[in-house]
């Protein structure tokens, strides 16, 4: 996609995925760490808003408009929870997603850094691009 989009000749980082070979498989199929690793190492001087948001998603499994729609105020630090409102839920149902032990420290900092607004500002970049189709 990065070729055929913006001419790149030299994309070597997707070079080792492997095309899952059914539908079952691409559901089933998940980021491994080290292909995670690599993203964020490609994307260390990136200031684009979509840092945090694949983060966010690698962390708790979440589609993109899910995470478009958290605020800090949806982190339950206590619970460990993150409430998914109905806005770009799966299937429009509200739910709360388990926090892991392991998170637990960046989505403190998440929530100490954006108290009441959006995670991201993905949110309003996604009404932009649906607004210019």
């Amino acid at each position: 996609m990065a070729k055929k989009n913006y001419g790149k000749d030299d994309v070597s980082f997707y070079t080792k995925f492997e095309k899952p070979i059914t539908k079952e498989s691409v559901r089933d199929k998940k980021m491994e760490k080290t292909d995670f690793d690599r993203l964020k190492e490609n994307m260390k001087d990136c200031r684009s808003f979509a840092r945090e948001t694949i983060e966010i998603s690698y962390r708790t499994g979440l589609r993109i408009d899910e995470v478009a729609h958290i605020r800090g105020c949806d982190i339950n630090l206590e619970n460990k929870s993150l409430h998914v409102i109905e806005e770009g839920a799966k299937n429009g149902r509200a739910r709360d997603v388990n926090i892991r032990d392991k998170d637990v420290e960046y989505f403190k900092q998440l929530k100490e850094k954006y108290p009441d607004g959006y995670l991201t500002c993905i949110c309003r970049s996604l009404k932009t691009i649906c607004t210019l189709r």
